[in-house]
């Protein structure tokens, strides 16, 4: 058997992946991959080190692996000075951009990788939690890295310890208000209990350890956050400052945190939907584009902090009056730390690679994967043959938006559909480990009930509804009737002289307006008038007062009314 492996390279980590086209196959200069002696590369090996964690020294040299410092004078990013870094990858960000080569964000299926051997061993080795690589994922260049996540968990720096009184002073202040109503002490203690059995977190009482705590701990206020799907949503607020009875304040956990994640693995979180934008305007109107998406489950929970550095993210949990206090100790990475996204998305975009690899091998030569029945079904999809003649004349696109994989392919048959089905979710399981319960395993199987998963030419991703066949797009239905009510809202007090708008709620509503626009963008020039309030930043915005703001506010939404009868 030909043993030739091409491993597509397309880790977001690389800092040289073509910004403009989604499957951009690159060379790595530093990384050779060879069959015949297994996978050689300049990676580091983990040797174990009696069970210690590797130094920081030896977690991978790929460019983009490593932890992110300013160009210029080689500064240590944390979460303060993190907008130095923004500054300064934005021109690089554009050069990329303006060298990229590739005409089209879409990838011809030609059919000719030959897996390496190995790669359908899916056995792994012992980890913490829901975060493994196993099988093809193994011979990525983001592979020891990842492997060292899951033996010891991802690096938690979070800044100088607290003292036991601002620890104090942090459990009288308690969870947000948002957690204390009933129903949201329902929801927490319902989660907190799954969380626990699932060896997610952990619950101690305040009064066993407040003579000597832990060093790393940090109490943090705790939000309900009204969900779509779910009742709420919980996130740590590390973005709070603790005022002090002295007067003085403790930073908040994301400013003090030293970035450790991958500089490279969010670089092109913000033009997942522009490649998608893109695929669409470069098909050709006779063509029917179909997609799908998969959510992983539990997200960012599926990955641990280093042990003992979880204490970093403890929460009072919200319960009745009376009751001890309780502290609850993630073990996982949490949503609202500013680390969490480069350190899951380092794992996901290398399930994308896999994924596009295992797309590129010979239809029916991969397995059936279990969740396949939810990818068919749909009336668009009978009317696409069985089997297509010829098989290497489909075309595809696959992107990862965090945790969500979403597939658009222009397809011949069902039979394609179904193998690029079955190849983004091998690719995901090659990562994230499956489980025998269907209900707890990373694929979400909620979401596929949903239908989510289910191929199909009209399908809602990333906020925008989208129609395969027309070639449109238009913001979703809840969002837009949301702004909407907003505006309309705001248009009445003016006209009955008490236009005042809290800054907050202005600024919160005009970045919605901004994401809304990139389906309108005729819309984009009315927010000129208001991005000039932006930049002041006043605490309330009158409306009154400012007749070209309230002249724009009512053109957005003129053109949100609009948006749906004649979509972009």
């Amino acid at each position: 058997m030909d043993e030739t492996f091409t491993p597509v390279l397309m880790f977001n980590g690389q800092g040289e992946h073509d910004p403009c086209a989604s499957n951009n196959i690159q060379t790595i200069s530093d990384v050779q991959c060879h069959v015949g002696d297994a996978t050689t590369s300049t990676l580091p090996v983990f040797e174990g080190d009696k069970g210690q964690a590797p130094s920081d020294e030896r977690l991978g040299s790929v460019s983009g692996l490593d932890q992110p410092r300013l160009r210029a004078t080689g500064e240590v990013i944390i979460g303060i000075n993190k907008k130095k870094l923004r500054t300064e990858n934005r021109p690089k960000r554009r050069a990329l951009q303006q060298a990229q080569t590739k005409p089209t964000p879409w990838t011809e299926y030609t059919g000719d990788t030959v897996l390496p051997h190995g790669a359908d061993d899916k056995s792994r080795p012992s980890h913490r939690n829901s975060m493994c690589p196993a099988g093809l994922a193994l011979h990525h260049p983001a592979a020891e890295t990842l492997l060292n996540w899951a033996e010891f968990g991802c690096p938690t720096q979070t800044g100088k310890p607290w003292s036991i009184s601002e620890m104090e002073e942090a459990i009288a202040r308690g969870p947000h208000q948002s957690a204390l109503t009933p129903e949201a002490l329902e929801h927490f203690a319902a989660e907190i209990e799954e969380k626990v059995v699932s060896k997610q977190a952990r619950v101690v009482e305040w009064d066993t350890i407040k003579d000597n705590p832990p060093p790393e701990l940090k109490i943090l206020p705790i939000v309900a956050i009204p969900h779509k799907s779910k009742a709420y949503r919980s996130i740590l607020d590390l973005s709070f400052r603790l005022r002090l009875k002295n007067g003085g304040f403790r930073d908040a956990v994301n400013d003090t945190t030293v970035k450790t994640a991958p500089g490279g693995a969010i670089d092109q979180i913000g033009e997942c939907l522009s490649r998608i934008i893109h695929a669409f305007a470069a098909a050709e109107e006779e063509s029917k584009i179909f997609m799908a998406k998969w959510d992983i489950k539990d997200g960012f929970w599926r990955m641990d902090c280093r042990e003992g550095e979880e204490w970093n993210f403890a929460y009072v949990l919200p319960q009745p009056e009376g009751e001890p206090i309780r502290l609850v100790i993630p073990t996982s990475l949490q949503m609202g730390w500013v680390e969490s996204p480069p350190y899951f998305c380092a794992a996901t975009e290398t399930a994308r690679d896999i994924a596009t690899t295992y797309i590129e091998t010979g239809i029916r030569t991969l397995p059936n994967h279990k969740f396949e029945h939810y990818t068919s079904g749909a009336e668009a999809c009978d009317t696409l043959p069985a089997v297509a003649d010829i098989n290497n004349g489909f075309r595809y696109a696959l992107e990862v938006y965090v945790d969500d994989f979403i597939s658009i392919v222009i397809p011949a048959s069902q039979e394609q559909l179904r193998h690029v089905a079955n190849a983004v979710m091998e690719g995901i399981h090659d990562v994230f480990p499956p489980d025998d319960d269907d209900g707890n395993d990373p694929i979400s199987e909620k979401k596929l009930l949903k239908r989510d998963g289910q191929y199909d030419v009209l399908k809602t991703l990333m906020g925008f509804e989208f129609d395969g066949v027309g070639k449109t797009q238009w913001l979703e239905e809840a969002k837009r009737e949301k702004i909407l009510t907003t505006l309309h809202s705001w248009i009445r007090m003016a006209s009955r002289g008490h236009g005042g708008i809290p800054f907050k709620q202005f600024e919160t509503t005009i970045a919605k307006l901004r994401h809304a626009f990139t389906a309108i963008p005729a819309g984009v020039g009315l927010l000129s008038p208001c991005n000039r309030i932006l930049a002041t930043k006043p605490p309330i915005v009158w409306l009154n007062s400012h007749k070209q703001v309230l002249a724009a506010i009512i053109g957005c939404r003129t053109l949100l009314r609009e948006s749906t009868k004649d979509p972009t």
